[in-house]
């Protein structure tokens, strides 16, 4: 997801796997306009790129990458389709809970943990 605040030069660019979501901001400029785009395949792009300024123009159903000579088409998809991303304010100090009570979440769900998680 990449969303601009509105009345800003702030770009928030958003990352979920549906359970967990890393949210960033950044300075940006241009017109404003959420799009959402599969991670996986921006990721792969992001990693080949020359390392110079990146371009995003979105046009119906896509958004057009631009970095030096490098440029590349990506399909979006609706952001209908995503939950709502959390919104905290400034001032949320977030959520303490004890020790013991993490080692016993921890261990009540710990069995679900598939084989090839437990070898990280």
């Amino acid at each position: 997801l990449i969303a601009p605040v509105k009345d800003s030069n702030i770009l928030t660019v958003a990352a979920t796997d549906l359970e967990l979501a890393i949210i960033a901001t950044m300075p940006a400029a241009g017109e404003r306009e959420t799009v959402t785009i599969p991670t996986a395949i921006l990721l792969d792009l992001a990693r080949s790129l020359p390392g110079q300024d990146l371009s995003l123009k979105s046009k119906t159903g896509a958004v057009t990458l631009a970095s030096g000579k490098f440029k590349a088409s990506i399909q979006t998809l609706p952001v209908s389709d995503f939950p709502p991303l959390p919104v905290l304010s400034d001032t949320d100090d977030g959520t303490m809970i004890t020790r013991e009570w993490l080692r016993f979440a921890i261990k009540a769900v710990r069995f679900a943990v598939a084989v090839a998680e437990k070898a990280l």
